[in-house]
């Protein structure tokens, strides 16, 4: 799996909110390219959380966001993952998307979130501002009562044919740069506060297994709105090999 994320660690957090971009991705046969929202907590009970610091694990962990999965069928998706509750249908879990980004032109996002009541157990999630369900606390490995590790960026899954990373795209198949109109940003990422208000919350570490073919960058804040961009993508190819 490679990865090009950035993620903050300024909690403890209730939740995150981010726009994701919506791109044709080209995927080779049997791969997936995923673009993400998550939040994740440890399961160790005696730490404590300091701002700027990796919690010890990420084993309880929720995942929001787009999928391109070429034949693969490597993960459960949506109702088909145990534990999920869907409370509305106004969204179709799992359906496809008509309009998406064009290069050089406009950009089309998808805006998800994450959260937790206050005084709730239980893990909501929202597309497009309708809450389309929630995971229940007893699914987690332990009691999953905050955010330490909010991450968005993205991932692909690589089958490495006869030893060789194949062109299989993250994004909108280019690296990140400021100045590029392809920059595919994951936008104006808030933090949820543990008193549930959404929060400014500047990502500043990153998790980049590949960085020659997929990359991430903090763009800043967003101008129009408020929160912080976070660009990442690339082409995939032999740029991976090295």
């Amino acid at each position: 799996m490679q990865v090009a994320a950035a993620y903050a660690v300024n909690g403890p957090y209730h939740g995150a909110y981010a726009m994701l971009p919506l791109w044709k991705t080209h995927v080779e046969p049997q791969e997936a390219s995923h673009t993400y929202l998550l939040v994740a907590g440890t399961t160790d009970r005696t730490y404590v959380p300091f701002p700027g610091e990796d919690p010890p694990d990420l084993n309880n962990a929720v995942w929001v966001g787009v999928s391109t999965d070429n034949g693969g069928k490597h993960y459960c998706y949506n109702t088909g993952c145990a534990g999920f509750v869907q409370t509305s249908s106004k969204i179709t879990l799992g359906g496809a998307f008509a309009n998406v980004s064009a290069p050089g032109g406009a950009q089309i996002f998808l805006s998800v979130s994450i959260y937790k009541e206050v005084g709730e157990h239980q893990w909501w999630v929202s597309v497009m501002d309708e809450v389309v369900g929630y995971f229940p606390h007893f699914i987690f490995p332990h009691f999953f009562y905050e955010s330490l590790h909010n991450e968005m960026g993205g991932r692909v899954l690589n089958t490495w044919p006869q030893g060789r990373h194949t062109t299989t795209q993250m994004g909108s198949g280019v690296l990140p740069a400021a100045s590029d109109p392809n920059k595919s940003p994951a936008a104006a990422y808030l933090a949820v506060a543990a008193n549930g208000a959404d929060t400014k919350d500047m990502p500043v570490k990153y998790l980049i297994t590949a960085p020659k073919c997929y990359n991430a960058a903090v763009l800043g804040e967003n101008m129009d709105v408020p929160g912080y961009d976070i660009a990442y993508g690339g082409p995939g190819g032999s740029g991976c090999d090295h």
